[in-house]
């Protein structure tokens, strides 16, 4: 009898201990999606930069400005539009 209340015993401190790890594992890992980029602070208060949207004068594709392709005073997707767009106004 005094057996099995030992066994007893030392199996319901296992089962508390890996509780309390479960417990602390996901604890900490709600903590980590919560807040995924703390320590870049100054990333999250600085508000980031929009840029402008062009139209592609052949396809009528909407691009970021920096990537377009500027000619005449339009915009192009590629260079292969700009020039199909060049010789198609000719």
């Amino acid at each position: 009898m005094k057996q099995e209340n030992l066994i007893l015993g030392k199996l319901v401190f296992f089962l508390m201990i890996a509780v309390l790890v479960y417990w602390l594992i996901k604890a900490r890992s709600s903590e980590d999606t919560e807040n995924p980029e703390d320590s870049n602070s100054e990333e999250n208060t600085a508000p980031k930069s929009l840029e402008e949207m062009v139209r592609c004068a052949h396809c009528g594709v909407h691009l970021p400005r920096s990537e377009s392709i500027t000619s005449q005073g339009e915009f192009y997707c590629s260079n292969d539009h700009r020039l199909e767009h060049q010789d198609s106004s000719s």
